[in-house]
């Protein structure tokens, strides 16, 4: 299968290929942005923005001690990168880091993952093509023995390949110990054709609610294109808004989420906010937009950039709904 596409000033020709339940994506770009003009991409695994992230989650206090990766991930990143990162974190990785970075010569991310001090690396996948060291199809309940056992549970990138989301969910959240973190990188525009499901970031606000046991830490938006901005989801429910965003870029969507009890997940299944809003009398069935409070030049200064972002075809993030944070 083949596909040509374009972003930017970039030309995609896309392939796919099919090995059991993961998919591969190699691109060859032609650029004049300083990019190589070939660069193999994988969707199942961690590349620069996907590194970052498990380093953000690391200088906000998340422990990795024992990981379990969903899908056995990859690291598309050179040593150099990969020592470059760890120096712009060291203060949260383990001593001699960049000493293991530099030894690595796995293509994998347990090396990587071990530097932000964890002691246990596994990865749970539907086959053993990848060396997994737990073989499970996530479309099913999880063996009792895994419950609450790892400090992370990390999807860089597989949910939205399971057929049965709810149960593959819940298995995450259920292996994720109390105290211990989810964290996800998963799809949520233009992703068409990937995976079976892209992701809005109300998904994650109301999955990982205390009424399933857990709090969620930080959602994070950003652009797949070189050097895109992080953006940091304001929850719709307190907003009282729909939060969307329009865009033709590749978008990922970041998750923290904490597990604070142990409690029967999703014996309530999650709601949209607005609809469980009006359910309830607190609101219209249409989505309501919050009023601006900052004053005439802040809302003229607003309107600008929105222009600004039209003329030169780039994405709006309204900032009532989106903090930039990178």
């Amino acid at each position: 299968m083949t596909g040509k596409s374009a972003a930017g000033s970039h030309s995609h020709y896309e392939i796919l290929i099919c090995s059991e339940r993961r998919w591969l994506h190699v691109c060859l770009l032609e650029s004049t942005t300083g990019l190589p003009p070939t660069q193999k991409v994988c969707l199942m695994g961690l590349d620069a923005n996907g590194a970052r992230f498990l380093l953000h989650a690391r200088s906000m206090g998340v422990s990795f001690d024992k990981t379990l990766m969903i899908g056995r991930q990859d690291l598309h990143l050179s040593r150099e990168s990969r020592v470059n990162l760890i120096h712009e974190y060291r203060t949260h990785c383990v001593p001699g880091a960049d000493a293991i970075l530099q030894k690595s010569t796995s293509e994998y991310a347990e090396d990587f993952i071990s530097c932000l001090g964890a002691t246990t690396v596994d990865s749970m996948d539907n086959s053993s093509f990848e060396g997994a060291a737990i073989c499970h199809d996530l479309n099913e309940p999880i063996p009792a023995d895994l419950a609450a056992k790892y400090d992370v549970v990390l999807d860089g990138g597989t949910l939205e390949h399971v057929f049965n989301v709810r149960e593959a969910f819940r298995n995450c959240m259920q292996m994720v110990s109390v105290g211990g973190h989810y964290l996800g990188i998963s799809p949520a525009n233009n992703f068409m054709g990937h995976g079976f499901y892209q992701f809005s970031p109300e998904l994650f606000f109301e999955l990982f609610s205390a009424a399933n046991g857990f709090e969620v830490q930080q959602v994070i938006l950003f652009e797949h294109r070189r050097n895109a901005p992080w953006y940091e989801v304001i929850a719709p429910k307190t907003v009282r808004s729909r939060v969307s965003v329009k865009n033709s870029e590749r978008t990922y969507v970041l998750v923290i989420a904490k597990r604070i009890a142990v409690v029967d997940i999703f014996a309530t299944s999650p709601q949209q906010s607005d609809y469980e809003a009006a359910w309830h009398g607190e609101g219209d069935t249409a989505p309501m937009r919050s009023k601006r409070s900052e004053g005439v030049v802040a809302n003229v200064v607003e309107n600008l950039k929105r222009l600004g972002c039209t003329l030169f075809r780039r994405t709006y993030f309204e900032p009532l709904y989106f903090k930039r944070i990178r």
